[in-house]
């Protein structure tokens, strides 16, 4: 038995292999056909040549978009450093002017400004940052000094019209000087600088002329904007060059060495005795091959001592069933290890939190995927009613760590059966806050009962572990409720016997229902009335009216229906949108009247609230 199945598995190796001979054998005689196909080359090399010089011209136009962006910048009284450097209101105004520009040319989709003998760089996505973490996280080490050589040199040499460096990165900086093309030179001592990305021009070439069948070279004045080379497939004999109209751009083309093969006189004797060597050849490799692939079985039966004692088994059932058993072994290591993950990670969070962060934490934070880099760091803390299994837990965590965004980074663990912990790190304090009520919009949406409290905030993540252990003595924490009967309402809360005598007292007596009615109506007059006022707070209102926080917030959401913040919100955006209709009203002027003082939170809430930023609502109205 052993005997026959074994030969029965060499002739189908033997049967493989030759069917592999008989496809090579049909792909060499197609071959034959290339001869006929010879005069459709000059044509197809012909086409491509043409859509060459559409790509260097187009490219060249992109290139002078950017020289035309420069002219614009340079001559611009908002773009000359003295002038905004007086107001930080100008800054902002200069960064949305620069911004402006964005997206003009297709080949490049990030720039910014540098003067000189200043860090601070305007970026045209209307932020501001340092050149050196620029640097940092955009350059390959390698080329960080050649750039910042280059950006010196275009700073220095006034008769540069530009200037080329590779950021080692797939992409090219090319760098402007101000001063060059400034009428005045006064003011404009600074560079702009385009990111050309070698993804773009890509894709910008492969919009223009489509895919071009092989290795691809763009250069600017002899140096490599672009390079897509592949040796071992690239012809030698072969290549194509095309100039832009201003010489300033230069491509050259490649062409794949399959594709432009030619065999001329394919039924020669001589050609037809290399066919019959070849046809030799590929059969004795094929039974070559077939015997070295048999041979590890051979070798694995032979270690093994398989025996086939029983009916219909053979060697590769056999060592399918031990490949399975690996399979599954590796499986259970994975899943095994996944949870040792899981473990470690929530361990080392329980220590930051409870035992405050320290240096030997820090290496162990990297690998687990753990990043505190933010400015603010805040504590959160859930205590639940109805969580049941591992399973539900796990999937809580999951779904509060899903609520991390750009800027903002929640890790959640589980401090034991009934109350999990979230760390949250932020850039800033009401981001923070945000968390804390998406988290009870995710608690409620899921209709799971819990009790939400943001225990404290500092910026220092070595003093976390000190937030809730000095809480404790001085003011009640910040709480929000979920429960069944609210129906999954959300607002601040006192304690269950407090909550059960306000209900019993507004079921009991008409008269005190009337008051409290009085009370929430008093309560949204006054939050009407000083809305605009930047320090209004739901403590400040509270005092006012001389009641409780957590008792002015549940007579706000009956009044309202909705919590505090959100109508506090609702009547600032209100308020913005008719100032926005004055078009001589700056944003930093609508952001102060409508009781704002931090403009990038009011232009985030406003974008938040209506769609879209102010200025572009001001535009559109």
């Amino acid at each position: 038995m052993r005997r026959k199945n074994r030969k029965h598995l060499f002739y189908s190796y033997i049967i493989s292999y030759v069917g592999i001979v008989l496809i090579a054998l049909s792909l060499l005689c197609s071959l034959a056909m290339w001869s006929v196909a010879e005069s459709m080359k000059e044509e197809e090399l012909r086409i491509i040549k043409n859509r060459m010089y559409t790509v260097v011209n187009d490219i060249e136009e992109q290139i002078e978009t950017m020289r035309i962006i420069t002219l614009n910048v340079a001559s611009r009284a908002e773009f000359r450093k003295d002038t905004f450097q007086k107001n930080k209101y100008l800054e902002i105004e200069m960064l949305e002017n620069l911004q402006h520009y964005n997206w003009t040319t297709a080949i490049c989709d990030f720039f910014f400004l540098k003067y000189e003998d200043a860090d601070t760089i305007f970026t045209s996505d209307g932020t501001t940052s340092s050149f050196k973490v620029y640097c940092r996280n955009k350059i390959r080490e390698k080329e960080r000094e050649n750039v910042c050589t280059a950006v010196e040199k275009a700073f220095q040499d006034g008769t540069v019209s530009y200037v080329l460096e590779r950021t080692g990165n797939s992409s090219v900086l090319m760098i402007y000087p101000l001063k060059k093309y400034a009428a005045s030179s006064i003011g404009m001592e600074g560079v702009l600088c385009f990111e050309i990305k070698e993804k773009l021009l890509k894709e910008r070439m492969e919009q223009m002329a489509g895919e071009l069948p092989g290795s691809v070279e763009i250069y600017c004045d002899d140096f490599p904007l672009f390079s897509l080379v592949d040796q071992e497939n690239t012809g030698d004999d072969l290549s194509l060059e095309a100039t832009s109209v201003n010489g300033r751009i230069r491509i050259v083309f490649r062409p794949e060495a399959d594709d432009y093969f030619n065999w001329n006189n394919v039924y020669t004797p001589q050609k037809a005795a290399i066919l019959v060597g070849i046809i030799l050849l590929l059969l004795i490799i094929a039974l070559a091959e077939a015997w070295k692939s048999y041979a590890p079985i051979r070798k694995l039966v032979k270690k093994y001592n398989i025996k086939m004692d029983t009916i219909g088994a053979n060697e590769l059932d056999r060592i399918d069933s031990m490949i399975a058993s690996m399979v599954q072994r590796e499986e259970k290591d994975g899943k095994r290890l996944q949870k040792q993950f899981h473990l470690l990670r929530e361990q080392i969070l329980c220590m930051i939190v409870s035992e405050g962060y320290s240096p030997i934490l820090q290496s162990r934070m990297a690998m687990l995927n753990i990043r505190l880099d933010g400015a603010v760091f805040g504590k959160l803390a859930c205590a639940f009613e109805n969580v049941s299994g591992a399973e539900g837990r796990e999937e809580l965590a999951a779904a509060a760590e899903e609520l991390s965004d750009e800027g903002v980074s929640v890790y959640a663990f589980w401090k034991n059966e009934d109350q999990m912990e979230i760390l949250v790190s932020a850039e800033e304090e009401y981001q923070i806050e945000d968390a804390w009520e998406a988290l009870v919009s995710l608690l409620e949406a899921k209709e799971v009962r819990a009790e939400v409290k943001l225990q404290g905030m500092c910026r220092d993540i070595q003093q976390i572990h000190e937030i809730g252990s000095e809480k404790k003595k001085e003011e009640p924490e910040n709480t929000k409720k979920i429960s069944d009967n609210q129906q999954g309402s959300v607002g601040f809360s006192e304690t269950k016997q407090e909550l059960e005598e306000a209900e019993k007292l507004k079921d009991e007596n008409t008269e005190d229902f009337k008051k409290q009615s009085a009370t929430a109506a008093y309560a949204v007059k006054y939050i009407d009335e000083n809305f605009t006022r930047y320090d209004l707070s739901l403590d400040l209102v509270a005092t006012e009216l001389h009641i409780t926080s957590p008792y002015l917030c549940r007579l706000i959401k009956q009044q309202t229906g909705m919590n505090y913040k959100e109508y506090l919100t609702r009547l600032r955006m209100v308020e913005a949108k008719k100032l926005l209709q004055n078009k001589n009203a700056s944003i930093a002027d609508v952001c102060q009247q409508t009781g704002y003082s931090n403009v990038s939170h009011f232009i985030k809430t406003f974008q938040k609230y209506e769609g879209l930023t102010p200025a572009k609502y001001r535009d559109i109205r």
